[in-house]
């Protein structure tokens, strides 16, 4: 007679390090002799248990301090928790089963918590979360209560992987990107994953640079990266205020833009961030061919990657205007103009430099159509312009 199959006693005796018994009773019924047929004995026991720690699965943190009740029906195991502690997080009440299919034997864990954001951190390096989310996802530091509905399924025999499923809720969280300078502010909604279908099409709600944002998010089709896209409109001036230019320096725009923002995050290349607007809304005080009428559409792609000591790379190109590429770091801006639309000339191979001292920025330039440099003061001294030609 097998009351319980050998490889959900293995999981039984080792998942299960160690619990208190306050009580359990055992139930069989049917023949048990020599000569009795196939399946012809049923058996049930339930226990109830305090202080237990279960660690169903190696690659996800432990529950402790676990109290419930445990059925055995026929090889089938059904572990009722009434509460526990994981990771820092305070469980509501959950469930886990071991259920027989096929060859294998899949153990379902459903489990929630309320999740203050200071936790993340700890999920990222403990958990399998941390390989979906990738580096950046590393990098991201919530604030705020959030709350996890999270639905596991752990093949004990086989190799597959498990299935996640898993949903957050989100009320006026706060989340931020330190690397890039980035923060999202009353982050709202709920954000659900299936690891065969990918995340859910719901989008979030929240406010970037002090102006609401819709946040979309997605697997690419390879599965190896999180595709993040971001809807929203931009006042020019928020955007200039968080330059090093002088304050209240324009640039000679003026307005605001709609725009579309999407962020790849994988685990082995830089996050590179992508903008793109038509740039309506937005007037431009420039020169012929790169002045625009704040209702015309002029569109711009920008890919935005972090450097990895500090700083960030650009690349601008802006339709039949300019096509450029940038490295901004704290007090220096390189520039590489490669291609310039000025009236009726078009200029290539243009370099441009900028040095911030305590008092100015020395900008400077040397290229077949200019060489001379300029002093732009951080006061109310006037500019100096040196040019050669």
């Amino acid at each position: 007679m097998k009351v319980v199959d050998p490889d959900l006693y293995q999981w039984l005796t080792t998942s299960i390090t160690k619990a208190d018994i306050s009580s359990g009773e055992f139930y069989g019924h049917g023949q048990i002799d020599r000569d009795a047929p196939e399946n012809s004995f049923s058996s049930s026991m339930v226990y109830r248990f305090e202080e237990a720690s279960i660690r169903y699965d190696e690659r996800w943190p432990e529950v402790a301090d676990a109290s419930g009740e445990v059925f055995i029906q026929d090889g089938r195991t059904r572990v009722d928790i009434r509460a526990g502690r994981t990771g820092g997080l305070e469980l509501e009440p959950g469930e886990v089963r071991v259920v027989p299919e096929g060859e294998d034997i899949q153990v379902y864990v459903d489990a929630s918590a309320p999740v203050p954001g200071s936790a993340l951190a700890f999920w990222m390096d403990n958990s399998p979360l941390g390989e979906l989310a990738g580096e950046a996802g590393r990098s991201i530091v919530l604030d705020g209560d959030f709350h996890l509905d999270l639905g596991l399924g752990l093949p004990l025999i086989s190799d597959a992987p498990p299935t996640i499923n898993a949903s957050v809720r989100a009320d006026s969280g706060t989340l931020t990107y330190p690397e890039a300078d980035l923060q999202w502010t009353q982050v709202n909604g709920e954000l659900g994953f299936n690891s065969d279908e990918g995340f859910s099409e719901n989008p979030l709600q929240a406010r970037f640079m002090g102006a609401p944002v819709t946040v979309l998010m997605r697997r690419s089709e390879n599965g190896q990266s999180l595709n993040i896209r971001q809807y929203g409109r931009l006042d020019v001036r928020q955007l200039l205020d968080r330059t090093e230019l002088p304050e209240g320096m324009d640039m000679g725009l003026s307005g605001d833009i709609g725009y579309q923002a999407t962020l790849d995050v994988s685990t082995d290349t830089a996050s590179a961030v992508t903008l793109y607007s038509d740039l309506a809304g937005l007037s431009v005080d420039w020169p012929e061919p790169l002045a625009k009428d704040i209702d015309d559409e002029a569109p711009l792609r920008v890919t935005v990657t972090p450097r990895q000591e500090s700083g960030v790379d650009l690349s601008v190109d802006w339709q039949d205007r300019a096509n450029l590429d940038m490295t901004w770091e704290s007090g220096m801006v390189d520039v590489a103009l490669n291609e310039l639309f000025l009236g009726d000339r078009q200029l290539t191979d243009i370099t441009v430099s900028a040095r911030q001292s305590d008092s100015e920025w020395l900008i400077t330039t040397d290229s077949e159509w200019a060489s001379g440099h300029v002093l732009w003061p951080q006061d109310d001294r006037p500019v100096s312009v040196d040019f050669e030609r």
